[in-house]
């Protein structure tokens, strides 16, 4: 199976450099989020359900190294998944 996604940050004037300083490890993130749902699941999820999964993530790897996350959210631009 594949699935190919690209993500909308959200964020501001003021945070957008450490933003872009920090896209490995937002893809990283995302790459483990996203290939961690079961095929059956994915197929079945709506485009905010994927953000959530997506925002709890990002949330939850922030919280856990002490940072402030340098952008609001995580939107789905375009998901293809086959």
């Amino acid at each position: 199976h594949y699935m190919s996604a690209d993500l909308v940050i959200s964020t501001s004037p003021k945070t957008e450099k450490e933003a872009k300083e920090q896209l490995p490890m937002l893809r990283s993130v995302a790459v483990r989020t996203l290939s961690n749902l079961p095929i059956a699941t994915a197929q079945l999820m709506t485009i905010d359900q994927f953000a959530a999964e997506l925002n709890k993530a990002f949330d939850e790897t922030y919280e856990h190294e002490g940072r402030e996350k340098p952008f609001s959210e995580v939107m789905i631009g375009k998901l293809i998944i086959e």
